[in-house]
């Protein structure tokens, strides 16, 4: 039961021990000691005790523990957004400074990753009747749907250049390593440059 509906069990067992108290009050003020009315008001006491203690302070507690489990519930929900956000950035710093295929490879496994955790939170109940906020989330979900179907399409092409540029690069140092000048040999200022794998990466 919702905590809602705990509140209004909770009003009808009140309005339940007020009228079994006002019965028993009216009860006792007719009868004499040992007889039917008597008696009746005592058991209508007994129930009244019933439902003020075990039915309203229960339902109370509930609805309490219900709150609390709710709020505990949203704040597992915030961190998990915090840290796929966590996530997402590092991506972002990590693919600016290390543009490479093999970086590009691992940061998008862990946008998709991401993209799981977003589906997790928008299928969870507490955000199930929240529509603006079950939008937002899906927007971000399809931002990084985006960034998976162009690496899909790209990767390829950009790991065959990486491994080519590699090459290169590696037969360009043995060369340079191979002039037979006892001095240490400077990288020339075109080994300087981007290569064409990097060019791809940064290419918007």
């Amino acid at each position: 039961m919702d905590a809602p509906g705990l509140g209004k069990l909770a009003a009808a067992l009140g309005c339940l021990a007020l009228l079994s108290t006002a019965g028993r009050i009216a009860l006792l003020n007719i009868g004499r000691p040992g007889d039917t009315p008597t008696e009746t008001g005592k058991w209508l006491l007994q129930i009244a005790s019933v439902f003020a203690g075990t039915g309203v302070i229960s339902s109370v507690l509930r609805q309490a523990d219900i709150t609390r489990n709710e709020r505990e519930a949203w704040a597992h929900l915030l961190r998990e957004l915090i840290t796929a956000q966590d996530k997402v950035q590092l991506a972002i710093r990590l693919l600016s400074a290390h543009a490479t295929a093999k970086t590009y490879f691992e940061q998008i496994r862990q946008l998709s990753e991401v993209r799981e955790v977003l589906r997790r939170i928008t299928s969870s109940p507490q955000v199930h009747e929240d529509a603006a906020l079950r939008g937002a989330l899906a927007r971000m979900r399809e931002d990084l749907t985006l960034l998976v179907r162009e690496y899909e399409v790209h990767h390829l092409p950009l790991a065959r250049q990486q491994r080519l540029d590699e090459e290169y690069l590696t037969q360009r140092l043995k060369s340079l390593v191979r002039t037979g000048s006892q001095l240490s040999p400077s990288i020339p200022h075109s080994l300087t440059e981007p290569l064409p794998a990097w060019q791809m990466l940064n290419d918007p």
